[in-house]
């Protein structure tokens, strides 16, 4: 005969059957808000690290925003030095030292001729460079590209020499074409003038004599403002 005891006590027993919908429905919801209770700590805390990051860098930047203004304002007054600093570059690689040539002109002036006025005008030329040619437009466009602008190039300096004066030598004429020839081959003229010209040459009035007056015009060479 055998005998079996159960010694567990009800509580004890384990559910064999099928797990009830309910249980489930409940472990999920426990679940879910669990993971949405952290992922709320998790934003809180995120907040308030980025909150006291920001407060520190907004700090930090109130720091140092005095000198980075004035390090700024140092920058842009540099920049404008720098652009003066090359200007005047240009301007002193482009001028001419006309003391030499001025010195040179009384010795080519014949003694027949006066001079009464000399004037010397200074312009500058902006060369343009060549605009890119323009895209082609596509088959079904039917307006034509407008074609870019050209770029703006190097400066160049250039001078025109005016000068007129008198002669009432009795080859006026003559005399008056030599010194334009002597002009053009005076020694501290010919690297600087690309071209000396005879603009006027009439008989004077207002006087009794039988004066020439003249008119001549020279311009030098182009000099790059670099």
């Amino acid at each position: 005969m055998i005998i079996r005891v159960n010694l567990m006590h009800e509580a004890d027993f384990r559910y064999q059957g099928a797990v009830s919908r309910g249980f489930i429905v409940k472990a999920v919801a426990i679940t879910i808000a669990v993971l949405t209770g952290l992922f709320l700590l998790a934003t809180v805390f995120q907040y308030k690290s980025l909150r006291q990051t920001a407060a520190w860098s907004q700090d930090r930047w109130n720091k140092i925003a005095p000198a980075y203004e004035n390090v700024q304002a140092m920058q842009q007054t540099l920049n404008r030095n720098r652009t003066i600093m090359n200007e005047l570059k240009g301007w002193q690689h482009s001028r001419i030292d006309w003391n030499v040539p001025l010195e040179e002109l009384p010795r080519l002036v014949p003694s027949s001729i006066q001079l009464t006025k000399l004037n010397i005008f200074g312009s500058v030329e902006v060369k343009k460079t060549a605009a890119p040619a323009p895209k082609k437009a596509a088959s079904s466009e039917k307006l034509s590209p407008v074609p870019e602008a050209a770029a703006a190039g190097p400066s160049f300096r250039k001078f025109m020499i005016s000068i007129e004066g008198r002669s009432e030598d009795k080859m006026a004429d003559k005399v008056i074409l030599q010194f334009v020839d002597e002009l053009r081959q005076g020694a501290s003229f010919v690297p600087i003038l690309d071209s000396v010209k005879l603009q006027g040459l009439r008989l004077e009035t207002g006087r009794e004599s039988s004066g020439r007056v003249f008119n001549i015009e020279a311009t030098t060479l182009p000099r790059e403002m670099k």
